[in-house]
């Protein structure tokens, strides 16, 4: 009597081409998913900056702004208000200097310093005393 089942080799070879689209697709995936994380984690640093300096000028509050190193966040706390940033692991912290936004929006310049390890770029954000305000500039580290 003949059964209409799937062979050892058949399943061998189904088996062997699902592993190879797998190796193929899995490290693209990891990457975008991290670029996802690392586009989410600046469009909500410029988000509470805004909202800080909006805070700052509209009622007056002082906003600290500092990094917790242990939990890899940037902190933004005022009287009424705290929110955690999360910096993603695709993204090195190599410097972030504690910084107050005082009650006018001005806010002391520094320059923050980040490695983007996905792009082989320094990131260095760098603060303006004028408007409150902060731009990033790019350089390229290395190349593969």
């Amino acid at each position: 009597m003949k059964r209409s089942a799937f062979t050892m080799v058949e399943m061998i070879i189904v088996l062997g081409i699902i592993s190879f689209m797998l190796i193929l697709v899995i490290p693209k995936s990891t990457r975008t998913f991290q670029e996802w994380q690392q586009k989410q984690f600046w469009n909500e640093l410029k988000q509470e900056w805004q909202l800080s300096q909006v805070r700052s000028q509209n009622h007056g509050e002082i906003t600290d702004i500092s990094y917790d190193q242990q939990d890899r966040a940037i902190i933004f706390c005022s009287k009424n208000h705290q929110r955690r940033i999360n910096v993603p692991y695709s993204i090195r912290v190599r410097e972030i200097k504690p910084r107050t936004m005082l009650s006018n929006g001005y806010i002391q310049p520094a320059t923050w310093s980040f490695i983007d390890v996905l792009n082989h770029e320094e990131l260095d954000l760098k603060i303006q005393m004028a408007g409150g305000g902060y731009r990033i500039e790019k350089k390229r580290i290395y190349s593969e």
